[in-house]
């Protein structure tokens, strides 16, 4: 790194990379953060490796603070959600998820069918089933919409209409 200055990024994102290989997490998260420093112009990539690498090390709360700065709309929400559900947090989780459903229209009826896995998670049945009757509702042709309807059947013995779904 000493040698080639005008690619020390590069060198320390390497040295991270590999130290991040060999489980040497916190060696690895503080290049990352000089990396965050000094390369002003990827600072969003190297937030983003920062994240990772707390999520990789098990430490879930300090990737959710790193996820949060990050840019990368909405997988910063799911991979916040993820870390959100290992720390058994579901209304944060849910909260994460809806915010996804709400601004990605192409995400949204994924979201929405893990708000209905989150619900199940956290041991409210009557929550999840709507959650997933709705996926069902909305988005009728989706392939979240064969999952939830096949959980229905599966899990609670239901039958639901995959309403729309028939073409004329």
């Amino acid at each position: 790194m000493s040698e080639d200055v005008e690619n020390q990024s590069k060198w320390k994102a390497e040295s991270a990379a590999a130290y991040r290989e060999f489980n040497k997490y916190n060696e690895a998260i503080a290049l990352y953060q000089q990396l965050v420093q000094e390369d002003a112009a990827n600072a969003d990539r190297w937030l983003w490796e920062t994240a990772t690498t707390h999520k990789d090390a098990g430490q879930w709360k300090e990737a959710i603070g790193c996820f949060r700065q990050s840019e990368r709309f909405p997988d910063s929400y799911w991979e916040m959600a993820s870390c959100h559900l290992r720390l058994k947090q579901h209304n944060e989780a849910i909260t994460l998820y809806n915010q996804i459903a709400g601004g990605d229209k192409g995400r949204a009826s994924g979201a929405m069918l893990q708000i209905g896995y989150t619900e199940e998670e956290a041991k409210r049945s009557d929550k999840a089933i709507s959650a997933f009757k709705k996926v069902c509702r909305l988005f009728p042709k989706d392939q979240h919409a064969s999952r939830a309807h096949a959980h229905l059947q599966n899990k609670y013995k239901l039958t639901v209409t995959l309403g729309g779904a028939k073409q004329d």
